[in-house]
């Protein structure tokens, strides 16, 4: 079983966190984290990745995945903004700002995570950073990317945003680091935008999918890509699927109505 040997969190661990929390609350209330803390600890400056996180976090996992506590819900009319959109985009009440986009156009979310969050707050939630993995890449790399996004994710929760989950992957051995710390029934989101074309993507990513699924069973799975028939009934027999077509689809569609 691809689950078998997971780390997880009893009973027991869960109320040592929570009265943790409790017990930090005044000091998280009352903490200024800059974007020079939040840098070293995310790895962009020359000191040494594993500085201790800047503000209270729990982690969960063998990788020290931070924990996000994600939110129950979302409209079904729910419209999807690209960060780099989010400066130009009258908000919504119900509107989300994502990532999957270009990575030039997010690596300030990285480098000055600070500067963002006033922007994005007027949103109803954002979905934590997509960066790109490459199946070519080293474990180790692709571990230390989703880790990264998942950071971020959590000092946003920090702030007192609401935040939904990304789940990126590109083996199955990803899996393990991109559901720790993700908890059961929430909101999530995954994308298959670039990597549904093939036959061997597309069961890849339906299998992976499947396994997100039965491990989590969101309350909601937000999708930003193609989907199909395969893809509905995965999610379908545990969650509900919310389907965004991607910006260059719907140019290309459109396009191709008008031409």
């Amino acid at each position: 079983m691809l689950y078998s040997k997971w780390e997880r969190r009893t009973t027991k661990d869960k109320e040592a966190a929570e009265n943790s929390a409790k017990n930090c609350t005044s000091h998280t209330e009352s903490q200024v984290v800059t974007d020079a803390n939040l840098r070293i600890w995310l790895g962009l400056t020359p000191t040494p990745i594993g500085t201790a996180p800047p503000f209270y976090l729990e982690v969960a996992g063998r990788h020290q995945m931070p924990v996000l506590q994600g939110i129950s819900s979302i409209e079904p009319s729910t419209e999807l903004v690209t960060f780099s959109a989010r400066l130009k985009t009258a908000p919504a009440g119900n509107s989300v700002v994502h990532f999957y986009e270009n990575d030039r156009n997010f690596g300030r979310i990285f480098s000055s995570p600070n500067s963002a969050v006033t922007s994005i707050s007027r949103f109803r939630a954002v979905i934590t950073p997509d960066p790109t993995l490459f199946v070519e890449s080293a474990e180790h790399f692709r571990i230390f990317s989703i880790w990264r996004s998942r950071a971020i994710g959590a000092y946003l929760e920090f702030r007192g945003l609401s935040v939904i989950p990304n789940i990126r992957w590109t083996t199955d051995s990803d899996l393990e680091a991109a559901l720790a710390g993700i908890g059961q029934g929430r909101v999530i989101a995954v994308s298959n935008l670039g990597c549904y074309r093939s036959k061997y993507e597309k069961e890849s990513f339906r299998s992976g999918l499947k396994e997100i699924i039965s491990h989590l069973n969101p309350s909601q799975t937000v999708l930003y890509g193609t989907t199909d028939s395969a893809i509905q009934q995965v999610v379908n027999t545990r969650s509900s699927l919310m389907h965004q077509k991607a910006a260059t689809q719907l140019y290309f569609e459109g396009s191709a109505k008008n031409g």
